[in-house]
């Protein structure tokens, strides 16, 4: 077994293969972590769930090492470029254009688009009693009416809310094979 110096030593990180297999991990998938003790100070070892049982826990006895259980956790999505941000900014202004009691959301989204130079104003316009920004798409001949709002008339933190809700980009489908169901340990084991 570990002592307790061997404790204070840094456990190496996970790898990204499966000792036994060589094959790479998958986001999602279980694995077994083996740590033992070396001359050195203390080595690690990951298998799949698959190569544990055939070869991971025998070794473990083995070597007089720990294990512990996890789970590959799901790749982190790509941060998006600032092109993107601006053509997202520029979708989502469309879509609260084309929805009533949204003026709010999409004035104040239209100037930040205006500061991106990827809206230009062209001119106002006053229609019912209410004045009309006409602004012009970069690149395009496209011109989108938005309402003038009070900046000072608005809950702002609300607005931020939910522009910031809708600017993130649509999440890919996922899908789910199987179901969880919780033990009385607090660890959800597969279920049929």
């Amino acid at each position: 077994m570990l002592n307790t110096h061997t404790i204070k030593q840094s456990i190496p990180k996970r790898s990204h293969y499966c000792f036994q297999t060589k094959q790479a991990f998958e986001p999602g998938s279980e694995y077994f972590s083996l740590v033992y003790e070396t001359p050195e100070g203390c080595d690690r070892e990951d298998y799949s769930a698959a190569a544990w049982e055939t070869h991971g826990k025998q070794r473990c006895e083995e070597l007089e090492g720990v294990y512990w259980k996890g789970e590959v956790p799901p790749r982190k999505p790509k941060p998006q470029t600032p092109e993107e941000k601006e053509k997202r900014a520029m979708e989502v202004l469309k879509e609260l254009l084309a929805q009533e009691g949204t003026e709010s959301e999409a004035f104040v989204l239209s100037l930040y688009l205006r500061r991106r130079k990827k809206l230009l104003f062209k001119r106002e316009k006053t229609k019912d009693g209410r004045l009309w920004h006409l602004c012009q798409i970069s690149g395009t001949k496209q011109t989108l009416p938005i309402l003038q709002i009070e900046l000072t008339g608005i809950e702002i933190e609300r607005v931020q809310a939910e522009i910031a809700d809708r600017l993130r980009p649509p999440e890919e489908e996922s899908v789910s094979v199987g179901c969880q169901e919780p033990t009385d340990t607090g660890i959800a084991k597969e279920g049929g």
